[in-house]
């Protein structure tokens, strides 16, 4: 379509209306079945109905511009019923139970085509929820499992022909991901050294995972579900299901509190391993990172008048696939705070932060800092009035740095922002 409106939309007058209505009902009962055993059950209803009716005029054909009209319905309907045997006895909780979800999804379009789509979506999982608490040891195991339906769009067979030789269409056929997740979390405190150490993991697995693939025609090819012919050299990218994804992270923290000078210190190390497959144009890869995280964080309030907090992150990681293409970044940033009330009712505080960048040896390393500085004044009779001046970016550091790294493209940004400024402020 080459008419001018559609060239240049500042000619189109578009005038959109409609409609959402959402219902939610639940009901759950609990019935005792001996003194240390019940038995729950949990039913939810959600209703989702909405239209849309988009109307744009064209001021330079004056004419109704069918491309950029459409009109959509929308009716969603979801009902889960959840069953669990819950057992207590003293410290010990455990919850077994299993889960039940039905989704039926119903959406009309036109655009100006008239397509609709009517799915119907089921599953079945199992339930764990397992905790041990006392006064020096909490434990916790918990399993569940999470359906996520695609995009009723993702669902069209609708071949978005705007480009003739590089289309783009739904997947009739699209499943639901499935995704099962494991935690693990044990704390162990330490009262004579008022310290406590904490271990957790989370293992994600998902089947069915969603994503996008190419295909190529080396010759005119009819496919049926989209009733199109596609032309000889063109391709063809649609939403399809793969197996294959999964993360794992472990993390261990300690801290210890120092009741002398009314501080706290602690630090964590992660580790975060994932796995995401992905098509490549028509070839099928798989991304395989690995990050390293150790933070360090201290919170000390010397008197009542004067507090410091610090927290401190350093991440490093490591990006690699199947075509021996490899990423890695260094991440470091901390953030400093000091607060000093003078007096009562007068609050001052300085604020540091910096952080460095650095992605493998193609990006050069980035580092930029910000430091503030704030006065507040409180009166009132419960001081629920305060006047404020603060000053930020007294640096003037302008310049900031970001990477974004997606599956096919990295893209990275420069950016300049507003330098030195000042606020005053009343509440």
């Amino acid at each position: 379509d080459l008419n001018p409106s559609s060239i240049n939309p500042v000619y189109l007058d578009i005038d959109s209306k409609g409609s959402d209505y959402q219902m939610n009902l639940s009901a759950s009962y609990t019935a005792p079945l001996t003194k240390s055993i019940k038995l729950s059950f949990n039913l939810n209803n959600n209703l989702d109905k909405s239209t849309v009716n988009k109307y744009a005029f064209d001021h330079i054909l004056d004419y109704q511009d069918i491309l950029n009209s459409a009109a959509y319905s929308n009716f969603s309907l979801k009902n889960s019923a959840v069953v669990r045997l819950l057992y207590k006895v003293k410290d010990f909780d455990l919850s077994i139970g299993l889960s039940a979800d039905d989704m039926r999804d119903q959406r009309r379009e036109s655009i100006p085509l008239t397509l609709e789509e009517n799915k119907h979506y089921s599953h079945i999982s199992p339930l764990l929820n397992l905790t041990y608490s006392s006064a020096l040891i909490y434990l916790k195991l918990y399993y569940s499992e999470k359906q996520s339906i695609p995009d009723i769009k993702s669902l069209r067979a609708y071949v978005d022909n705007t480009n003739l030789m590089h289309l783009r269409a739904g997947n009739p056929s699209l499943r639901q991901s499935i995704s099962r997740d494991f935690n693990l979390l044990a704390t162990l405190v330490l009262p004579k050294i008022e310290s406590n150490i904490s271990l957790s993991s989370r293992a994600s697995f998902v089947s069915d995972y969603i994503t996008s693939r190419l295909f190529y025609f080396t010759s005119d090819t009819t496919l049926p579900d989209y009733n199109y012919t596609f032309p000889e050299g063109s391709d063809l990218r649609i939403p399809v299901n793969i197996d294959g994804k999964w993360d794992w992270t472990c993390s261990l923290s300690a801290s210890k509190r120092f009741g002398r000078i009314n501080s706290t210190l602690g630090t964590t190390f992660t580790y975060k391993r994932s796995n995401t497959p992905y098509y490549k144009q028509d070839v099928l890869y798989n991304s395989l990172s690995s990050i390293y995280v150790a933070s360090f964080m201290a919170n000390c309030a010397f008197s009542s008048r004067l507090s410091f907090n610090l927290n401190a992150n350093y991440e490093k990681g490591n990006s690699y696939d199947n075509s021996l293409q490899t990423i890695s970044s260094d991440n470091a940033n901390a953030l400093a705070s000091l607060t000093y009330y003078p007096w009562k009712c007068l609050q001052t505080r300085v604020n540091a932060s910096c952080t460095y960048l650095k992605y493998s040896k193609s990006f050069p390393a980035n580092f930029y800092s910000n430091l503030a500085a704030s006065v507040f004044y409180s009166f009132g009779k419960k001081d629920e009035f305060s006047i404020g001046f603060s000053a930020d970016n007294l640096l003037n550091d302008s310049y900031s740095y970001s990477l974004k790294i997606d599956q096919d493209k990295i893209t990275n940004s420069q950016n300049f922002n507003q330098g030195r400024y000042f606020t005053l402020s009343f509440r």
